[in-house]
């Protein structure tokens, strides 16, 4: 139950990332230098939180209080 709870919320969360980064690599008046910026900065000011929150509430038991950073839940997966 546990995984198809968290399959079904991953893919709400990952699913407008795609349309999102789809929609970037549409725009012709953007650089790939524009491109790529955009990118980081929606993953680190979107994704990322909304990721640690889904982290969180499936997995409790990999934070310690502080917030990790994204390397470090890549090394704990």
């Amino acid at each position: 139950m546990r995984k198809t709870i968290l399959d079904t919320e991953a893919r709400d969360l990952l699913d407008p990332v795609a349309n999102h980064f789809g929609t970037l690599n549409e725009a012709a008046r953007l650089t790939d230098e524009d491109r790529k910026r955009l990118k980081e900065c929606y993953l680190a000011e979107v994704f990322k939180p909304r990721f640690i929150v889904l982290l969180e509430r499936h997995f409790p038991e990999l934070f310690g209080g502080s917030e990790p950073t994204i390397e470090e839940l890549i090394q704990k997966f």
